[in-house]
């Protein structure tokens, strides 16, 4: 069911926008700004060090907003996808595509078995709701949902198991989006507790259900590039100071 609502002001591209926005300046922070915190390449004064750690306390909170946003678009790209197979082929692809850019980038190293990209999570959210949607007993309604999320759980992907659950729950409430907005960030909130995911479920609120000009194209690819080239400063920046 497509709901839309001339009224509100956000499309998906909007929303797609202000994700991968957020999602930049939270990245920067974790994979450049943390190093050189940790282990300054140079002598740096106090008040230079506390000034960085300020800017990425800040920046992290800013990145807060990604991940409810990233969900959303997902669950809505469930109920519009004319070839669920193939829109969940694509999340898969990326996920794979996304592992050895996200070891490189978040943990530094070619291989990390304990932490796996968001886009599992993503995907698996995205399977639980399909599921859920398709089958009329109750057990098999049920049981693939818990499926997904403890296969999140087990391979440890970023927001695991509350997360595709988080994704199940804003598709039951899918029908009602000041509800869906209002009950999904409490909940969101008491997970993951930081003011600023309000302004994630702001935004679903105020969705006025048109898909809008920006491509999702750009955004499959953005995330494992972004990655890249941030390990990339990293690693320069490390060299020349």
């Amino acid at each position: 069911m497509h709901i839309t609502d001339q009224s509100k002001p956000f499309s998906g591209g909007f929303l797609k926008a202000v994700a991968m926005i957020t999602m930049f300046i939270d990245h920067f922070a974790a994979v450049v700004l943390l190093p050189l915190l940790q282990n300054p390449p140079n002598p740096m004064s106090e008040v230079l060090w506390q000034q960085g750690a300020d800017y990425y306390q800040i920046m992290r909170m800013i990145g807060r907003i990604a991940f409810p946003l990233f969900a959303f678009l997902i669950v809505e790209g469930v109920y519009h996808t004319s070839n669920f197979s193939k829109y969940a082929t694509r999340l898969g692809v990326f996920a794979l595509l996304s592992e050895l850019p996200f070891n490189i980038a978040l943990r530094q190293s070619w291989l990390a078995p304990t932490s796996q990209n968001v886009y599992f999570t993503l995907l698996l959210g995205a399977l639980a709701i399909e599921n859920n949607r398709q089958h009329t007993y109750p057990i098999l309604k049920w049981l693939g949902p818990l499926l997904c999320a403890s296969i999140g759980k087990l391979i440890h992907s970023d927001y695991g198991f509350y997360g595709v659950l988080f994704m199940l729950l804003l598709h039951f409430l899918r029908d009602n989006r000041i509800l869906q907005a209002l009950i999904s960030g409490i909940v969101f909130y008491l997970l993951y507790p930081n003011w600023t995911v309000s302004i994630a479920f702001l935004l679903i609120a105020l969705y006025n259900g048109q898909k809008g000009r920006f491509s999702s194209r750009w955004l499959y690819a953005f995330y494992p590039i972004h990655l890249l080239l941030f390990a990339f400063i990293r690693n320069l920046l490390f060299r020349i100071l």
